[in-house]
């Protein structure tokens, strides 16, 4: 469900934090400006964007942001090494929510310059325990307990803050054939590179044999 940014709640919860706002209209603490950087690839057209609004909402609430484009190998580097402050970033799908709780929390995903998970850096054993207690649940009733700590620290914490929930991104043409994954029929993914997040993984196969001839 699309949302609003409210810069007014904003400034509210901060200034209940202790911050207050500078003579150069941002908030501060111990005078020090709230500040940050935004990076995503300027090539990945729909995160940059999102992200330069994201920067100047930010602003609009008091907060020094600012959105920084970069190539798409320079962005991989800098968060496969941690030398980000804040960036966008997909996460994993699956059957369980594990995949996604995993990518985003596991700290053995994110070892020295060439990490593949946890690229926020967070290194909580507590949190590694959860994890395995939750990827050794056998049925639904024991996924949605261990899923319980998982949820309220990433709630309470924010490591991670979700912007979008399972979006499938892809464009297809009915000129010459019809029967395409839509948004009323959505019985597989229409990336031809394949996906997790779909119900058929992404396989061209189950595209293909739905189509039809215009």
């Amino acid at each position: 469900m699309p949302t609003t940014s409210n810069a007014a709640a904003t400034e509210q919860v901060l200034q209940k934090a202790g911050f207050t706002k500078g003579s150069n209209g941002y908030f501060q603490k111990g005078g020090k400006t709230v500040s940050l950087t935004i990076i995503s690839p300027t090539a990945y057209t729909d995160m940059s964007q999102v992200d330069a609004i994201a920067a100047q909402e930010l602003r609009a609430a008091g907060i020094d942001a600012t959105f920084q484009g970069l190539s798409v190998d320079a962005w991989n580097a800098d968060v496969a090494d941690g030398d980000f402050s804040v960036t966008e970033h997909w996460s994993n799908g699956g059957i369980s929510p594990y995949n996604m709780y995993n990518g985003w929390l596991n700290s053995t995903l994110a070892s020295g310059s060439a990490a593949v998970g946890d690229y926020e850096r967070l290194n909580d054993p507590a949190l590694n325990a959860d994890l395995a207690t939750l990827a050794g649940a056998t049925t639904v009733s024991q996924q949605a307990t261990a899923l319980v700590p998982l949820e309220q620290y990433v709630a309470a914490n924010l490591p991670v803050i979700p912007v979008t929930t399972a979006p499938e991104w892809f464009e297809y043409n009915s000129q010459n054939y019809t029967g395409w994954p839509s948004q009323s029929n959505p019985y597989d993914t229409g990336q031809p590179s394949g996906t997790n997040n779909g119900p058929g993984s992404g396989t061209d196969e189950v595209v293909i044999l739905h189509l039809r001839p215009a």
